[in-house]
């Protein structure tokens, strides 16, 4: 419980600061994965979902293709838009396997299925959107 309890805290913080600022802090995410893969042992998903991540934070949807060469070198460099993911969403969803296991994979599945949803409905498939509160409302739903 005080582990469910810790998970919805962080995500609730980093929620916030993404809603605001479009960024997820490392010393908010690092220590929480360390702690989720501590008190869950939940190694392997934090591992697979981080890799899940750096292969999504290719795809560049204004092309429609992979940008494996590209992607490697900065975020800074990008236009708004230009990935769909990136280095702290990538960071995100390692914490999300280390808290959630097996779960996180319906996590990122639905999380995308609702940014999606959201882009259609709000007409803005050229900007930049904070990832974590879609993952912590959908964190929610599956935490039980």
């Amino acid at each position: 419980m005080t582990v469910k309890i810790i998970f919805i805290i962080t995500m609730a913080i980093l929620a916030l600061i993404d809603w605001k600022r479009k960024i997820i802090p490392n010393f908010i995410v690092i220590p929480a994965i360390i702690g989720g893969i501590y008190f869950t042992q939940n190694l392997l998903w934090a591992i697979l979902l981080f890799f899940v991540g750096v292969i999504l934070s290719c795809y560049n949807p204004l092309t429609c293709s992979w940008d494996f060469k590209n992607k490697l070198t900065s975020d800074i460099d990008m236009e708004p838009g230009e990935h769909l993911i990136y280095g702290g969403d990538v960071k995100l969803m390692a914490m999300l396997g280390a808290f959630l296991g097996i779960k996180a994979i319906a996590v990122v599945v639905f999380t995308s299925m609702f940014i999606c949803l959201y882009r259609i409905l709000k007409q803005v498939f050229y900007k930049n959107l904070a990832v974590t509160p879609f993952a912590f409302a959908v964190s929610l739903f599956f935490l039980w």
